[in-house]
């Protein structure tokens, strides 16, 4: 174990974090799906509010940048 981790390894339960940062991430792919699926129904674009698929929209586009913010498991612990 490099010096670094084993420091952070004294401070933070290094499998608990990566655990949990692995359910971050798998939400987040969750979430991505759930709306590109919406999002590529053409009933739910006609039929939903313009407001509503503007949200998803906007929820679809920042969803990656969520998913590579620090904190996020884009950087292996």
């Amino acid at each position: 174990m490099p010096e670094a981790e084993r420091e952070l390894a004294e401070f933070i339960d290094l499998k608990a974090e990566r655990m949990r940062l692995a359910r971050q991430v798998s939400g987040l792919e969750a979430e991505i799906k759930k709306l590109s699926e919406k999002l590529d129904n053409p009933d739910f674009v006609a039929r939903a509010p313009e407001e509503e698929v503007g949200e998803n929209r906007e929820r679809l586009e920042t969803a990656p940048s969520r998913q590579a913010a620090p904190g996020c498991g884009a950087q292996p612990l």
